[in-house]
């Protein structure tokens, strides 16, 4: 939750934010409205707003309001600062104001209250030392349980913010994975390591990378509080370490993940998986609708604009599932599923009947509405032509799409039949009370 200012009543709030920012300023909306919000969070979001507006200090010190509850009900709140905005002697009062406001102020089940001050992160910051959250009152950590795993969650902690969205996400991965007692997983970007973890135990070994420190200490200390020991999470960047990992993979059969950033991974990056020969499957969440095509090119494309075959095996797009992580929304995630081929078998293909077979098919999709699942076709795309496998994909992100634009239009739909439904009942009501009033007139 930020604090901002509300573009309708041009009042100081605290909600979710609605426009981008403009000269340091948030432009957020209420939250009593949102449906996949816990009354809690609400009730906690509008207190804070109070005490903001109530507040001595200038509005514009307070950043926002991070809010976590687990499936118990605990609730763990902090409230973080702008640091450029006040001086190091202040940091005590507010403190202080902070704790008198909540212990008259808050009766949810809040079980951790953390003050944070807002800075500007570096590389260094990230793989070195962070700057901590501070424990004004309550325990550390909250616990969040993940399928079969217990998870310690903290403030700096990467987690997904719908933890049922997230063992959806999990069940997912691991069905597409398909891992076993000899398969070594490759976690890229793997954050607080949730993905490696789940399927730790159905592997022989799991290696994940994460540029941020604190997620890595999370992931080691959930590795130990769980049991797992077959796990090792280093901290660093993934461009600059990956080659020395892999050369220590040599020989395992190896199933990449990963989970990058929006902005998707380098070319550099794409060209040394396609040339380690151990990775046969590779799982690419993306967590938006709008899938970074250049990455998925990169992986597949067989030959460079029409020019000689690029020197290593590409990975093809078999499968994509759309994972609902914020209902209510027409936002979901999407999974991609992609598996090595031979460059040499698809290339044993004439081009002639390759962009024929382009033109002419049309790639069908059955989608199981039980699952949200879109599985291509048996018959699995070419990659030799850059523009057809461009089509492909285009065709799966707009299929992916549409499903997600369909569950909102479907709620749409009903909350205009259900209004149109008051009024054409307060519109019977009327005329029954008009015929009424006629009938007995006459009478």
């Amino acid at each position: 939750m930020y604090t901002g200012i509300n573009p309708d009543s041009d009042s100081v709030a605290v909600g979710l934010r609605v426009k981008d920012s403009m000269d340091g300023i948030h432009y957020v909306g209420p939250p009593d409205c949102l449906r996949n919000l816990p009354m809690p969070m609400i009730t906690l979001a509008k207190k804070f707003e109070d005490f903001v507006k109530n507040h001595s200090q200038d509005w514009r010190i307070w950043r926002n309001m991070i809010i976590r509850m687990n499936e118990e009900g605990e609730v763990m709140v902090s409230i973080v600062i702008n640091q450029h905005l006040l001086d190091t002697e202040q940091f005590s009062n507010i403190k202080c104001s902070i704790l008198e406001w909540s212990k008259k102020n808050i009766t949810e089940n809040v079980v951790s209250l953390y003050f944070q001050v807002h800075g500007e992160k570096t590389l260094a910051d990230c793989i070195g030392t962070t700057i901590e959250a501070e424990l004004l009152w309550g325990q550390k950590y909250i616990v969040e349980k993940l399928l079969n795993l217990s998870l310690e969650i903290s403030p700096a902690t990467y987690f997904r913010l719908n933890s049922l969205g997230a063992e959806e996400l999990c069940k997912v991965v691991a069905d597409l994975a398909d891992v076993n007692e000899n398969t070594t997983v490759l976690d890229l970007f793997c954050g607080s390591g949730c993905l490696a973890l789940t399927l730790a135990k159905k592997c022989k070994q799991v290696v994940g990378i994460e540029l941020i420190k604190a997620n890595i200490m999370d992931a080691k200390k959930n590795a130990e509080i769980n049991g797992i020991v077959n796990c090792e999470f280093i901290a660093g960047r993934t461009e600059d370490i990956l080659d020395s990992v892999l050369s220590k993979l040599k020989g395992c059969n190896v199933t990449v993940i990963m989970d990058p950033p929006l902005t998707g991974v380098s070319t550099g990056l794409v060209r040394t998986l396609r040339k380690f020969k151990e990775a046969i499957n590779l799982i690419y969440v993306c967590s938006n609708h709008k899938l970074p095509l250049k990455n998925l090119l990169d992986f597949s494309s067989v030959v460079r604009y029409g020019q000689k075959p690029i020197d290593s095996d590409p990975f093809l797009p078999l499968r994509v599932v759309p994972i609902d992580m914020c209902p209510h929304t027409l936002r979901s995630e999407l999974v991609l599923y992609f598996k090595r081929f031979s460059v040499d078998d698809i290339l044993s293909t004439k081009n002639d009947r390759t962009s024929k077979m382009y033109s002419n098919r049309k790639f069908k999709t059955k989608f199981n509405p039980r699952t949200s699942e879109t599985v291509t076709s048996n018959i699995q795309p070419s990659a030799s032509g850059v523009g057809g496998l461009l089509d492909y994909l285009k065709k799966i992100e707009e299929r992916a799409y549409q499903e997600g634009l369909a569950k909102g239009l479907e709620r749409k739909a009903f909350q205009m039949g259900y209004s149109r439904g008051l009024q054409c009942a307060s519109a019977n009501d009327d005329d029954k009370f008009k015929k009424n009033s006629s009938t007995n007139c006459d009478q």
